[in-house]
């Protein structure tokens, strides 16, 4: 029997009621199988009401990541200057970030990079970006501050127990 016709014949089984695992075994595949083809091919019990409403899967509200990228892909850079926006974020670093993307070497991505990195549309893209990101932090940079001088006042022995 061909695997098409073991998925025709364990369609009928499933359709008539037959649990995943004994279709398994009837048919010698997998119990992950028999679920892939229920769901790969939308098999649907006999009995079963047409028009049950599905309860959706949860949807995450947009971040202003997102946004910001969703911006970026709606703006008139050309893809590999999107691409190379992202990268720029990633590295923080154009010359390697122009080599990922336009796969050139060194000597020329040295001088490109650093030129493209001067396109204000470019420049635009970063900063929306950043700041997208920043907001997600929710973390004001004064805080930041506190938190560094905190740690740097602070004293060894506070933590641990030195015997003498």
């Amino acid at each position: 029997m061909t695997d098409a016709e073991k998925r025709i014949a364990a369609q009928h089984d499933y359709e008539f009621g037959m649990k995943y695992k004994d279709i398994a075994e009837k048919y010698g595949v997998s119990f992950n199988t028999v679920k892939s083809w229920r769901s790969r091919y939308g098999w649907v019990r006999k009995g079963a009401k047409k028009g049950c409403i599905k309860k959706s899967k949860g949807v995450h509200p947009k971040t202003s990541t997102d946004v910001a990228i969703n911006q970026l892909n709606n703006s008139n850079l050309k893809d590999k200057q999107k691409a190379f926006v992202l990268e720029c974020l990633r590295l923080f670093n154009a010359t390697q970030a122009y080599i990922n993307v336009y796969d050139v070497d060194y000597s020329n991505a040295k001088t490109a990079g650093p030129r493209l990195l001067e396109n204000v549309g470019i420049q635009k893209q970063i900063k929306q970006i950043r700041k997208a990101n920043l907001k997600e932090l929710v973390i004001e940079p004064l805080d930041l501050i506190e938190d560094v001088t905190k740690e740097a006042k602070a004293d060894i022995s506070n933590y641990l127990d030195f015997d003498s």
